[in-house]
């Protein structure tokens, strides 16, 4: 089965199942198949996009230097996937990562860097307590394997809604028709959660085929 029939059967039913180990030369083979994915996710939305165009709907990209294509190919992929697709996999214990990057955004601020990465990593530590984990560990998990199709969509939902923020003084009609707009986003963070929960270290590969993505308009933009 190909890895787009594999996709697009997960999506039927997402479900967390013993993951499928690969080997270096599957892992690499995984990061070339993936790239004719990208070029579909990003035909599909460019024929969302012509009546967005003809209605003049669709809104203006930031201008993006050279010096941001750091933080589209590298910054935000780690951050991304840690804070999103992370938890898909040892919900219990990797939702404090999650937590602590939300700690972390929220806080830096007001009790500066060095504090804030320091409680951080206070609340990276929390599921290590012992029998804060047996208490609860088993008990959280169960619940999230009953309702992991409603989390697997809710997160990348909001991973695509996260990224209206790339835009500035969108209009009320743009607004009206964001899920469009953001559609390839939407469907970005599925792929990359099935990949997350199809495979062992998927968390690598979500990471390495988010960066892949981003780079690749990046590239083309310097050709």
């Amino acid at each position: 089965m190909n890895l787009l029939s594999q996709f697009l059967r997960f999506l039927k039913k997402p479900e967390i199942a013993p993951p499928v180990v690969l080997s270096l030369g599957q892992s690499l083979l995984l990061l070339i198949k993936s790239i004719p994915i990208y070029f579909l996710l990003i035909f599909v939305c460019t024929i969302l996009f012509i009546p967005l165009s003809i209605l003049d709907l669709i809104p203006e990209s930031p201008n993006r230097s050279l010096a941001d294509a750091v933080d589209i190919i590298v910054i935000a992929p780690i951050l991304e996937e840690l804070f999103f697709r992370m938890p898909l996999r040892n919900f219990f214990r990797n939702i404090f990562v999650t937590l602590s990057l939300l700690f972390y955004a929220l806080t830096k601020s007001l009790f500066g860097i060095p504090l804030t990465i320091a409680l951080s990593l206070i609340i990276i530590g929390l599921p290590q307590i012992p029998n804060f984990i047996n208490r609860q560990e088993q008990k959280v998990n169960n619940q999230m394997k009953r309702y992991f199709p409603f989390v697997f969509y809710l997160i990348s939902l909001s991973f695509g809604f996260l990224h209206v923020t790339n835009f500035e003084r969108l209009s009320i009609g743009q607004y009206l028709v964001s899920p469009i707009i953001v559609f390839y986003q939407i469907l970005l963070g599925l792929y990359l959660g099935f990949l997350r929960v199809k495979f062992k270290r998927g968390i690598i590969y979500s990471i390495l085929i988010h960066a892949l993505f981003n780079s690749i308009p990046v590239l083309l933009k310097l050709l």
